[in-house]
């Protein structure tokens, strides 16, 4: 008998196996792939939301609800997305939100209205396709990114201020890397060399020193190190005419905080009338010098030539005869180093400014 019942239980339980066998196997990645998607949903540090096809909020993460302002996913809930969007962006996204019903994504900053209505958001719409690749929702994602827009705009109006100060400036300024090659030139610094902004920049600006100077400010511009960052010094210069002018420059070598060589910038200025009122008084100094080494009857008689009189009239003036006047003459024309009335007139003038 217990035979009979054990082929009993069997035929009982066969039933039950063959309902397991007809049934379709579960599929665990789908289920994996929806446990993945909740987390992230709900533990992402950005803004993630769902919307139907009709632009009404369906879902939104807790990240998201606290970057709009909202308290609960219920006040969301069948919200018109359009409703969190300020007037000034409400075209713009409108027609981002067709695009996507139409199988289209898109990327868009917008600022929203309501609880945070001063927020700026970079968001972006994904449709969300069937197998058929039917849209059948969309998926928003949305980053306050306020402060890092005010914080660009903020950037952008520092800079213009920057250049606007720059490019106002007289002197010159310029900014290279190793071999003198400029990276940034401001507008002064062009108008001087009469070339444009695109001719200079990506080029050197050691041709334009004055070659007997080069090799100096070569040497001079080498021993500028993080301990010794500065240097000033005048050189002389090629203008674009082919003249030569003077320049006083301020040299600063840069790093950055990791102590690496970023590049130099230079501040300076034509000092060209600088320069030459300073050698025109060295020369009036040694000119007033020379003039006073003379005995006093030749320092007469070269008042007289300077005036412009012919030798018979300063000797008939000193009661001399002409022989004399030549003879003085030919003597201060000597100790002044001069040969042609023209060079005595300019050191009397030299001299002049001198003793004024």
């Amino acid at each position: 008998m217990p035979p009979k019942r054990k082929a009993d239980s069997n035929k009982r339980d066969a039933p039950a196996d063959a309902d397991r066998a007809e049934r379709p196997p579960v599929d665990n990645s789908s289920i994996g792939d929806e446990r993945r998607y909740q987390a992230l949903f709900e533990f992402s540090p950005i803004g993630i939301h769902e919307i139907d096809l009709q632009g009404r909020l369906m879902s939104m993460n807790p990240s998201g609800l606290r970057m709009m302002g909202f308290e609960s996913a219920s006040e969301i809930r069948g919200l018109p997305f359009l409703d969190i969007v300020c007037d000034e962006d409400q075209d713009q996204v409108a027609g981002l939100l067709q695009d996507a019903t139409q199988g289209r994504a898109s990327h868009f900053r917008f600022t929203a209205r309501g609880p945070r209505c001063e927020r700026i958001f970079s968001s972006a719409f994904v449709p969300i396709q069937s197998n058929a690749e039917q849209v059948m929702r969309l998926m928003g994602i949305s980053d306050d990114s306020t402060d890092r827009v005010h914080a660009e705009v903020a950037l952008r109006e520092s800079e213009q201020r920057y250049r606007a100060v720059v490019e106002d400036q007289t002197d010159f300024i310029v900014r290279w890397q190793p071999g003198g090659i400029r990276t940034f030139v401001n507008e002064a610094y062009c108008r001087y060399f009469g070339q444009s902004r695109e001719e200079v920049i990506g080029t050197s600006f050691f041709p334009l020193i004055s070659e007997a100077d080069r090799e100096m400010v070569e040497a001079r511009l080498s021993l500028l190190t993080r301990e010794h960052p500065v240097s000033p010094a005048t050189h002389r210069v090629v203008l674009p005419d082919g003249s030569q002018g003077w320049q006083e420059w301020t040299d600063r070598i840069l790093y950055n905080d990791a102590g690496e060589l970023i590049g130099y910038q230079s501040i300076g200025r034509d000092v060209t009338q600088r320069k030459l009122a300073e050698a025109e008084e060295k020369e009036a100094a040694v000119a007033a010098t020379q003039i006073a080494m003379l005995s006093p009857r030749e320092r007469e008689v070269f008042r007289h030539v300077v005036n412009g009189r012919p030798n018979k009239s300063i000797a008939r003036q000193l009661d001399i005869n002409i022989k004399t006047v030549e003879k003085h003459r030919a003597n201060l024309m000597k100790k002044l180093g001069v040969r042609t009335i023209a060079d005595l007139v300019r050191l009397a003038t030299l001299a002049e400014k001198a003793d004024g």
